[in-house]
């Protein structure tokens, strides 16, 4: 019968993790990374394994992600915008054997004149699909999708941000003015018991403003800040 998949975005999926039994996890697929950068010349890989006793089908499409005053904005690459393609993923329709393990390239298209006095952004969404022979079926299947990050960085980092830090109600706000994307370390490991929750991590794009409330783990004081772009030929380190 055919497996109508629901997807889950991938940022609620650690969520769903904790709260759904284990009878909804076994027909899910695993991800090595959920923010990727590309080598020098703009290419990559992402690895996906099937855990399950089930063959899964995954369809992978790419999304560019454009920062505008601020905001997240996204162009789903489809045949309709076929000019501005700029990244393609191979294969881009999986067949996962349980207890495979397969490598999906990522690959930049641009061969003359490219752009990269900035990050380029992208998302590519790895969607669960029915399989192609079960398109008569009716059985309804729960399956997790992801969307993982995917920067292309740019050729030289210039690091520029501005930092505001409201200590009554915990909450920081960074303004990456950068050509490039920045990482946010807060831990406060040394003044709590609770190692696993006294560290946060989270990626600033280029032009994003980001308003980040601490989570109850890191709040406290000296904290400590660690400020670095993808390959951390920049860092800045202080304390809240």
């Amino acid at each position: 019968m055919l497996k109508k998949y629901y997807l889950i975005p991938s940022y609620v999926l650690f969520l769903c993790f904790g709260i759904f039994s284990p009878a909804y996890a076994n027909l899910t697929f695993q991800l090595d990374t959920l923010f990727n950068v590309g080598n020098d010349n703009g290419n990559g890989v992402f690895t996906l394994s099937n855990a399950t006793n089930e063959v899964i089908y995954i369809q992978a499409e790419v999304l560019q992600i454009q920062v505008e005053n601020g905001k997240i904005k996204k162009i789903p690459l489809t045949r309709e915008n076929f000019p501005i393609w700029d990244l393609a993923v191979n294969p881009s329709q999986i067949r996962l054997l349980p207890g495979e393990i397969r490598d999906v390239a990522t690959r930049y298209l641009c061969q003359s004149n490219c752009d990269r006095s900035r990050d380029l952004v992208y998302q590519v969404r790895f969607t669960p699909v029915a399989a192609p022979d079960q398109s008569d079926e009716q059985n309804v299947a729960l399956a997790f999708g992801m969307a993982p990050y995917y920067i292309i960085p740019a050729k030289e980092s210039v690091i520029d941000y501005d930092w505001d830090y409201d200590a009554e109600n915990q909450v920081v706000k960074v303004n990456n003015k950068s050509n490039t994307l920045l990482k946010v370390e807060f831990d406060n490991c040394s003044s709590t018991k609770d190692s696993r929750n006294c560290r946060a991590l989270y990626h600033v794009l280029a032009g994003r403003l980001l308003e980040i409330e601490l989570p109850e783990g890191v709040r406290g004081r000296n904290v400590q800040v660690s400020v670095v772009n993808h390959d951390q030929r920049y860092e800045d380190e202080f304390t809240l």
